[in-house]
């Protein structure tokens, strides 16, 4: 559970970093932008409120979650690298 404590963190840091600490208009500028960057919202957000609720065991948490992250990360990445060139 201490790894997921750590991943859950990291990407709790680079998602305020991106959408808070930036350009929250930009950034969802960036996103309207793109057509995969709004699939890859959709499908993250959707699946972490299907999951979320419906799951009481954390072990099993961390499994159903992992189809979202590499959607989640690479929407966080994609809008790091994209703020970052722009500035």
């Amino acid at each position: 559970m201490f790894l997921s404590v750590i991943e859950n963190t990291f990407l709790l840091l680079l998602t305020l970093s991106i959408f808070v600490l930036r350009n929250p208009l930009k950034t969802l500028q960036n996103i309207s932008n793109s057509p995969f960057l709004i699939f890859c919202l959709s499908f993250s957000v959707f699946l972490a409120f299907a999951i979320g609720p419906t799951t009481s065991n954390f072990g099993a948490l961390v499994r159903f979650k992992i189809p979202l992250i590499p959607f989640f990360c690479f929407l966080l990445l994609t809008l790091y690298y994209r703020t970052n060139i722009k500035s």
